[in-house]
């Protein structure tokens, strides 16, 4: 065996390996060597230790998730070394501790002669990573080439397989990619991956599995381009999540004026008068959550239910009076929005909020439209009590005085 070690050892140094493999070389693991040939693409020392004996699929356990000879090929771009791999026995699906696989990590890195090189090996393109429960079409789908995507389809990945856990499809993955918000300037990169997805047929309507939908992901990447690519794929704009929020909610809550705009103008307001609606998260109070008074007026004036809950059963004054948005509060009051209106959730009005957070202008402005502060909520509270509670000694002076 020691002599098997010199042999590779000399081999190893030849091949420059020297420097970085100084310590002991001839102590090294196999599986070592074998990862330091793959690294140097010497597919003639990955040839002469398979054929010694190493285990191509072995994972070696130093490299965090650990890591084996054909993901580190992979990784690198390493097509000779990564075809002796291949022909020699290496499992083209032997993943990491992570369920990374070599394709997936030729997909992330872009290495499209790997790609093809793992599929005609046979790559199973269905495999799951562990932590997401990502496919190689879904890593493809959050990267920067189209042309990976119709080559997976090409080989028969499935357009419509929903991510382990949570059901996300790779054109969801593709709506929300960052990858074109890069240092250099934007690029085309997702647009591209995206339509190329909708060409070949991916349901823009197919929800993951809490309800989210693929226009709530172009929402949540502020691209009014995207949004429109999904909208004219036929996406329903009504849909809601299990948490009760829609596209408008999401766009909403985000501040994301021009998207609550493009939603209104596709008739995002509409299916309020639609007899088997169910309760969501209220549109204006998702306004008031991003704290833009431009963005509560559009809604309202869309004709959107100004006194609508959000999930947690608070209303928009109660929201904003809590928060200390004044210019808000002051908005909704002229709308006439009923100052004492009690919250769903515990009874609670806009003027035990603003009281208990210390927002004495606020306080005085629900008093002048005729909030009551002797009110209870269903904890026994009254909005002198709360701001007694809180130390806001200056609030309760004034509401003594308003009582």
């Amino acid at each position: 065996m020691a002599i098997w070690f010199r042999i590779v050892a000399f081999l190893l140094i030849l091949a420059g390996f020297a420097p970085a493999y100084s310590q002991s070389v001839i102590e090294r693991t196999p599986t070592e060597l074998l990862l330091a040939a793959v690294t140097e693409d010497r597919a003639d020392i990955v040839r002469f230790l398979l054929r010694d004996g190493t285990d191509p699929d072995a994972i070696w356990p130093e490299t965090g998730a650990g890591e084996t000879a054909l993901l580190r090929a992979a990784g690198l771009g390493n097509l000779a070394s990564l075809s002796m791999l291949l022909q020699l026995g290496a499992d083209p699906d032997q993943a990491n501790r992570e369920g990374w696989t070599a394709l997936m990590e030729a997909v992330d890195k872009t290495r499209l002669e790997i790609v093809e090189a793992l599929i005609g090996a046979g790559a199973g393109l269905e495999e799951m990573e562990a932590r997401d429960g990502k496919t190689a079409l879904m890593v493809a789908a959050r990267g920067d080439d189209a042309s990976l995507i119709a080559m997976l389809l090409d080989a028969g990945a499935a357009l419509s397989a929903g991510a382990a856990g949570s059901g996300l499809t790779a054109l969801h993955y593709a709506l929300q990619s960052r990858r074109d918000n890069v240092a250099d300037g934007p690029r085309e990169a997702a647009i591209a991956i995206i339509t190329e997805l909708l060409a070949a047929g991916a349901d823009a309507g197919q929800a993951a599995d809490d309800g989210w939908t693929p226009l709530m992901s172009a929402v949540s990447s502020d691209k009014s381009d995207r949004v429109r690519l999904v909208l004219d794929a036929g996406a329903d704009i009504y849909p809601q999540d299990e948490k009760g929020r829609t596209a408008l909610t999401v766009a909403a809550s985000r501040g994301q004026i021009d998207l609550v705009t493009l939603l209104l103008d596709r008739g995002a307001a509409s299916h309020e008068n639609e007899p088997d609606r169910q309760t969501v998260d209220g549109e204006v109070a998702a306004g008031v959550a991003s704290e833009n008074l431009e963005i509560v007026q559009i809604l309202v004036e869309a004709g959107l239910p100004i006194q609508a809950e959000n999930r947690s059963g608070r209303h928009p004054l109660t929201l904003a009076a809590g928060s200390g948005f004044d210019e808000i509060v002051s908005y909704l009051l002229a709308k006439d929005f009923p100052p004492d209106l009690r919250n769903s959730s515990d009874g609670s009005t806009a003027i035990m909020w603003a009281a208990n957070a210390g927002h004495k202008e606020i306080v005085q402005a629900l008093l002048d439209a005729g909030a009551d502060p002797l009110l209870k909520g269903i904890d026994g509270w009254t909005a002198l009590e709360a701001a007694e509670m809180a130390g806001h000694d200056d609030i309760a002076v004034l509401l003594k005085d308003g009582a």
